[in-house]
């Protein structure tokens, strides 16, 4: 499309920017404003004019006011702000108009009003009938005027959509009519475009956004274009052999003109390629939403275009009149290479090659688009080449990517319009004519890249999910396993609480109730002699003495093991020491204990300490020792050890028993009963006690 008023797509609505005027001379009269603001860029000064209201341009939604103003010198268009100045004056209303010149963009400059007074009413001026030739002159600028044309084109702004330009052309001449339309609107204007229409606005030099688009009419309503009601039959617009000497810029101009011939080519439901008499390719922009068909004789009409290298009818009609049946045409092999390749050896794509049938040979690529819009690209050694997929629509499905083809169709170049002096070239589409033109000469492996690497990835992820499955397992097993132990452990805890407290009652009954008892014998028996036998009283006194010191020994022994830690002990040497530390005030004590802690469960090892405790104690309270010597050793399930003094020593055979009041041989005869124990005693050498003990390990 090279209709001059394509860069009013992004035309932004009228700002008020706040750039501050240069000091000046006050300006006084239109004309004098006019040059200020379009004839010398480096001006900007302020003005006081009294001038006529000739046109206004103001819509409610927007904050722009353009007011054209004209007296005797000539006219002006000015713009104000409605939100700072809540005036609104009237075509034809004389006003004092009072502001400064600020510079918009660069070089350009607009006059910006900051004071607006009605001074009298008026009536409305008379808009003249002016051809675009006349305003592309200059001399009707911010005039009410109206001009006639043809709606060559409608475009909607791309950043703001609420815009639209109408491309309006006659004589020769083009003219940009921008408004702003909303969808309906637009729809409206859209059905304008080939018709005869009437503009009512004023004429203005430049627009007030960033873009500059040469002249054009300023308007605010879309109603202000209005189609022309001709009674008279249309008249056959010429045709478009006649235009190959001309321009592309001077062929933008043009109305509406015609050609006939076959039709090569259809694509994409809108676009279609026909083939005159004179062996012309002319391209189709289709406006009708139902195509030709290939080999359709048609008469087109729309507006002409050109590339240097085809021409092309835009928002054409076509009027079928015939139908061709299908030649056999020898196509020409077309090469890949692009169209500035230097290599002569094979045909490549130039202006000769438009509309010709070709032949080219490649390997398919993705297709892209949608129904309607499809497309693909083959490649080769040479390059790649664009592909219409709509023609094979049939065979799409069979078209896998990476397939080896030959295709038949028509090429299609594309270039820019404004190089003159060689066609620059910016596409190369080949389209199909059916689906006979369509050979698949080999089709991909089935281990493609991308399928290989599919696999490889369905793979990777079928052994990471099982990676991930495994761990999740390995997690749930160590938490449940650690759930057991602890609950093991609970239960261990419950357990030996049990134990301790069962050993401890065993311990108080077999040692601390019995001599209790004893005592509470004893003193009975006392209290029955007290009145007649003095001397049985002293002894049965005597004997509860010592059933209560062998309680208060026990007690302590026991309280000694509750806060003891000797059963924690790394070691059997260690635990014996800990468990002696409170006896051992000036006694030397040697242990060598051949046995490893873990051999000895602990309600064992607690027997163990307790025996060697009481023979220990014994010899140094009852014999004086001053030496203690252990030895002990671990033979498979026996435990032998030995506990030894250098004290006074004693006999066995005739010591102090439990009539005596003495319980703690007795305490360790009762121990080894229960662990199968043995204990025997000698005599030491030269003096001293030594007792062997000898016990079995509970079966494992």
């Amino acid at each position: 499309m090279c209709f001059p008023f394509i860069l009013l797509l992004t035309l932004p609505v009228p700002t008020m920017p706040g750039a501050a005027p240069r000091t000046g001379e006050t300006i006084h009269s239109a004309r004098d404003l006019y040059r200020a603001m379009f004839l010398k860029s480096d001006s900007a000064s302020s003005f006081a004019i009294t001038a006529t209201v000739s046109s206004v341009n103001f819509e409610d939604r927007h904050t722009a006011v353009e007011l054209a103003l004209s007296d005797d010198t000539g006219a002006v268009g000015v713009i104000y702000d409605w939100r700072k100045l809540s005036i609104q004056p009237r075509p034809g209303d004389r006003v004092r108009a009072v502001g400064h010149i600020t510079a918009l963009h660069g070089w350009k400059r607009q006059g910006e009003l900051a004071e607006l007074e009605v001074l009298s009413p008026g009536d409305a001026p008379v808009r003249r009938r002016r051809t675009i030739q006349d305003l592309l002159s200059g001399r009707y600028d911010f005039q009410p005027v109206r001009v006639q044309g043809t709606v060559r084109d409608v475009i909607r702004g791309t950043d703001n959509p609420q815009w639209t330009a109408l491309g309006l052309v006659d004589g020769g001449s083009a003219l940009v009519v921008p408004v702003h339309a909303n969808e309906a609107d637009f729809r409206r204007l859209d059905e304008l475009i080939g018709q005869e229409v009437l503009v009512d606005g004023f004429c203005s030099p430049t627009d007030p956004g960033l873009l500059h688009t040469g002249r054009q009419i300023r308007i605010c309503d879309p109603h202000a274009i209005q189609r022309v009601q001709t009674q008279s039959a249309p008249l056959s617009p010429p045709s478009i052999d006649a235009l190959s000497n001309l321009s592309p810029d001077t062929i933008a101009c043009l109305g509406l003109h015609s050609a006939s011939g076959t039709v090569i080519a259809v694509w994409q439901d809108r676009h279609a390629l026909i083939r005159t008499a004179n062996d012309m390719a002319i391209r189709l922009s289709l406006r009708s939403p139902a195509p030709p068909h290939v080999g359709d004789i048609v008469e087109a009409t729309g507006f002409p275009e050109s590339n240097f290298i085809s021409f092309t009818l835009l928002h054409a009609t076509v009027r079928t009149l015939g139908r061709v049946q299908r030649t056999d045409e020898h196509p020409e092999s077309l090469s890949l290479r692009p169209p500035f390749d230097g290599k002569d050896d094979a045909i490549r794509p130039t202006r000769v090659n438009h509309g010709r049938l070709v032949r080219v040979r490649g390997r398919v690529g993705p297709i892209f688009g949608d129904k309607g819009r499809r497309w693909f690209h083959i490649s080769g050694k040479d390059g790649v080449l664009r592909i219409e997929a709509e023609p094979l629509a049939e065979a799409l499905d069979q078209l896998v990517s990476g397939s080896e083809i030959k295709l038949t169709g028509v090429c299609v170049l594309e270039a820019v319009a404004w190089h003159a002096i060689r066609p620059l070239y910016t596409g190369v589409l080949v389209v199909p004519r059916s689906v006979d033109d369509l050979r698949i000469l080999a089709r991909p492996s089935i281990w493609t890249p991308r399928r290989f690497c599919a696999v490889i990835g369905a793979l990777f992820a079928i052994l990471l999910g099982i990676l991930v499955w495994n761990l999740a397992l390995r997690r749930a097993a160590l938490r449940k396993g650690r759930e057991l132990l602890h609950e093991q452990i609970r239960q261990l805890k419950a357990e030996t609480k049990t134990l301790e407290r069962t050993r401890l009652a065993v311990e108080l009954h077999d040692s601390l109730a019995q001599n209790l008892t004893g005592v509470s014998l004893e003193i009975a028996a006392a209290e029955r002699c007290v009145a007649t036998d003095n001397a049985a009283t002293m002894k049965h006194l005597a004997f509860a003495s010592k059933a209560l010191n062998s309680c208060r020994s026990s007690l302590r022994d026991n309280l000694w093991d509750l806060r003891s830690h000797a059963l924690e002990a790394p070691d059997v040497d260690t635990a014996i020491r800990q468990t002696l530390l409170p006896h051992l005030k000036g006694v030397t004590l040697d242990i060598r204990f051949a046995a490893l802690r873990s051999r000895l469960p602990d309600n064992i090892l607690h027997d163990i300490l307790c025996i060697v405790r009481e023979l220990a104690v014994n010899g140094i309270r009852h014999g004086g020792a001053t030496q203690i010597a252990i030895v002990g050793r671990v033979e498979g399930r026996r435990v032998q050890f030995s506990v030894a003094d250098n004290g006074s020593g004693f006999d066995p055979a005739h010591s102090p028993g439990v009539a005596e009041g003495h319980y703690g041989l007795q305490g360790i005869r009762e121990r080894l009963r229960n662990l199968y124990g043995t204990l025997a005693f000698e005599r030491g050498q030269p003096c001293g006690a030594k007792a062997d003990i000898a016990l079995l390990l509970p079966d494992t």
